[in-house]
């Protein structure tokens, strides 16, 4: 059964959707209107898995997750971004390995963002999730990070390590303490070749 509707309407639709950043609502309505005209879904699925989100707290929700998409290579090469939310056990297993479980299944992966709550608790260094330096993400250009303690220069050079081709780097929420002579932190030893630096609430 063909819609009543020109198929522009539900693009813009679309569009608005992903804008808002509202996957749920995104995901439930096209399920819902990819229904009413059959050769519509396909045009449809890059919008529905273009956005991905992870705030499961739990290790075997993320190994579920990868068998799925292992599954459905053609759906794992429409995520262009992942989002990460963490606010419980910030040392826990399952964000510690959410690099080298997810990030290599998603080819045209160009924008991760990590929200962690907690920042003053919350410490990068101790945690493997930011030490896993020998992993090399080359489509990601995209870099947010919220909610982290920067003690250490080499905290971030190891976290930038992963993303060599990264543009746009976005800072917010950000504690950053000197430990230097000077009471300042040192540059970065690793610093990929950043055109858009974006700060927001970062403290020295």
């Amino acid at each position: 059964m063909a819609s009543v509707f020109p198929i522009e309407i539900y693009e813009h639709i679309m569009e608005l959707a992903v804008e808002n950043r509202a996957p749920s609502f995104t995901k439930v309505y096209m399920l819902s209107w990819s229904l009413v005209c059959r050769a519509w879904r396909r045009q449809c699925r890059p919008y529905l898995f273009q956005f991905m989100r992870y705030r499961y707290t739990d290790l075997p929700a993320l190994y579920t997750i990868r068998q799925r998409i292992v599954e459905r290579p053609d759906l794992a090469s429409l995520v262009e971004v992942i989002e990460v939310e963490h606010t419980r056990k910030p040392y826990g297993s399952e964000i510690e390995m959410f690099p080298i479980v997810i990030y290599k299944h998603f080819p045209r992966l160009r924008r991760i963002n990590i929200f962690l709550e907690g920042a003053m608790t919350w410490r990068t260094y101790p945690h493997r999730y930011f030490r896993v330096s020998h992993l090399r993400f080359e489509s990601v250009t995209e870099l947010l990070l919220r909610g982290l303690v920067l003690r250490h220069t080499s905290e971030l050079d190891i976290h930038l390590s992963m993303f060599p081709r990264l543009r746009t780097l976005c800072l917010t929420n950000i504690y950053w303490f000197p430990e230097a002579e000077k009471g300042w932190p040192s540059s970065p030893r690793f610093m990929p070749p950043i055109t858009d630096l974006q700060l927001g609430e970062v403290k020295v």
